[in-house]
């Protein structure tokens, strides 16, 4: 299209120089044939000139010989011709003034032959008598009049006639001069417009076999554009400045799953997921105020079915061959499955993290287990060495039996120890435990059976008051859940004050609440809140308890998704809530 432009603009500029080129010449060539023309019309006035001053002193002698014939043959034909002779004079007197008029030295030669001729003629009048009587005077007057008016009237017109001649002779070169300039400029321009005309024809036929080729070669490329826009393997839409879709190709309709027809009827607007509309029109608007040439988007569509079809959006300009916009050119290159793969790499990566969270979690927990482990059996162990070494050396039987009985309760120590070491690492390994559904009723009265001696000694009274009867967790931690917490309200009683235990379940919040009230010692939160679910932690002196329940408790809570907090007043009781 520029090559195109160029042509065109090539062709107007030799037109408009070979045009200013042939006026220029014809202007020239006009100008010298006029001048010629001029010369040739001086060269003829001259003998105009020449040939009435001749006329005129002729027809003054035949005016003189008429006179003298009338004078003296008395011949009145004679007469009536000089008066015509003098009439003929007057008027080619006349004649002449004008053929000088522009010449100002010729002009007072004129004048003075017009004075000579006048005072020539009134002689002439002056002796034309009727009679015979006078003849004598009058030839002595006429041969008077002869010798000067006469005289001096020829000598004026060949005057007048030299001068003429002179200026024909100058003019008759001038004249030459100019034909000759007008031979060569009539020449010189017929070569010109020749040259011009071949220039011209020449620079035609070159124009058009150009735009021929740029014919040829634009056809070749829509027919390539047309190929490539049909059988490409990406979508590929045409679209105008209002967003209307003008042509599209195969393979975004079968991307899209719409019909030409009805995908025409749209606009890119309808068809685009709304969260990517305004980044699309912002890029556009930066297109179209020359910003950008083009830009890349991803950006979703809707498929004709509802569902969202993922997309690399690519976007160029067409203008006008004054710049202007005219349409959009627009790629659209299918990511759907890369963006799922995308997608499910991320979701994979999030599990993985969380998975690798845990197991980080797992060696943390399992590391606290080892140094819980490594404290809690390393004394006893210890110990039970260390008095072994020394039964040994012992020879007093009674001592040996007094250190057996030492080494007998240190070793119910140890297997004690052991065995909550290993309900808690079942808690820690153990997370695929079948899940049942449970009723609060029976979960209660499993645990009481189990505490029956305690309940009986401390007098213990249970309530319960179950809005919700059942809930949805692994049994046996639910029985684990509900016997540690009676059992630390048993154990944790006030003296002389019979146990008042109370059991509650409501719905909250879309979970299971379920809670544990007493009116025991209760803790001190304050002081002990943050380590109330700790591993080996004692809140009261005195009692039977290694710190493990309330740690198990938690921990099973919290692998299957539950919850377990405190409310506690020294001396006034506590209160758990559990959430399931």
């Amino acid at each position: 299209m520029i090559l195109y432009n160029a042509f065109n603009r090539k062709l107007f500029i030799g037109f408009i120089a070979a045009i200013a080129i042939t006026a220029i010449v014809t202007t020239v060539a006009y100008n010298t044939i006029k001048n010629t023309i001029n010369a040739d019309n001086w060269v003829s006035h001259t003998y105009q000139v020449i040939g009435k001053t001749q006329t005129i002193l002729l027809e003054l002698a035949d005016a003189e010989d008429d006179k003298d014939h009338s004078i003296f043959f008395d011949n009145s034909k004679r007469l009536g011709n000089y008066y015509q002779s003098v009439n003929r004079i007057t008027q080619d007197l006349d004649t002449l003034k004008s053929l000088v008029s522009d010449n100002p030295r010729q002009i007072g030669k004129v004048d003075s032959l017009e004075t000579y001729i006048g005072v020539t003629l009134q002689h002439m009048s002056a002796l034309l008598p009727a009679n015979q009587d006078k003849r004598f005077n009058a030839m002595q007057l006429k041969d008077g009049v002869q010798d000067e008016d006469i005289i001096r009237c020829r000598q004026t017109g060949h005057s007048i006639i030299e001068n003429e001649r002179k200026l024909l002779v100058t003019r008759k070169q001038i004249g030459i001069e100019k034909a000759d300039d007008a031979i060569r400029i009539i020449l010189l321009s017929a070569i010109t417009v020749i040259g011009i005309m071949g220039f011209l024809f020449l620079f035609i036929s070159r124009t058009f076999l150009a735009k021929q080729k740029i014919r040829e070669h634009l056809k070749l490329s829509e027919s390539i554009f047309a190929g490539a826009f049909k059988d490409s393997g990406i979508g590929m839409a045409l679209v105008s400045l209002e967003g209307k879709m003008m042509d599209v190709n195969p393979y975004l309709l079968q991307l899209l799953g719409y019909s030409k027809t009805e995908l025409i009827a749209k606009t890119f607007q309808e068809i685009t997921y709304p969260d990517d509309l305004n980044a699309d029109l912002a890029l556009i608007d930066r297109v179209l105020k020359g910003e950008l040439d083009t830009y890349k988007l991803e950006k979703r569509y809707f498929h004709k079915e509802g569902y969202i079809v993922w997309a690399l959006l690519t976007v160029s300009l067409v203008r006008y061959e004054n710049g202007g916009p005219r349409f959009f050119v627009s790629q659209v290159e299918d990511i759907t499955t890369t963006k799922n793969m995308i997608q499910e790499l991320e979701l994979k990566n999030q599990m993985l993290s969380q998975t690798s969270a845990e197991l980080e979690n797992r060696i943390g927990q399992l590391e606290e287990f080892n140094r819980i482990v490594a404290h809690n059996l390393r004394g006893p162990a210890g110990g039970i060495e260390m008095m072994l070494d020394i039964i040994v050396d012992e020879k007093d039987p009674t001592e040996k039996e007094d250190m057996l009985r030492l080494v007998l309760g240190s070793s119910r120590s140890l297997n004690a120890t052991l065995q909550d070491l290993m309900q808690v690492l079942e808690i820690k390994l153990n997370q695929d435990i079948e899940y049942s559904d449970c009723e609060l009723t029976q979960i209660v009265q499993t645990a009481t059976q189990m505490l029956q001696g305690d309940i009986l000694h401390s007098k213990a009274t249970i309530h319960t008051n179950f809005l919700v009867t059942h809930v949805r967790f692994p049994k046996v931690y639910l029985e684990s859940l509900f016997y540690n917490v009676i059992s630390n309200s048993l154990k944790y009683r006030k003296e002389n004050v019979p146990v008042e235990i109370n059991i509650s379940s409501k719905q909250e919040d879309g979970k299971t609440q379920i809670v544990f009230e007493d009116n025991g010692l209760g803790i001190d939160l304050n002081r002990y809140g943050q380590q109330m679910f700790k591993l080996n932690k004692i809140f009261h002196k005195g009692f039977d308890s290694r710190g493990v329940g309330l740690f198990i408790t938690k921990n099973q809570l919290e692998m299957h998704g539950g919850s377990i907090s405190v409310e506690s007043t020294p001396d006034i009781g506590t209160r758990f809530i559990v959430y399931l």
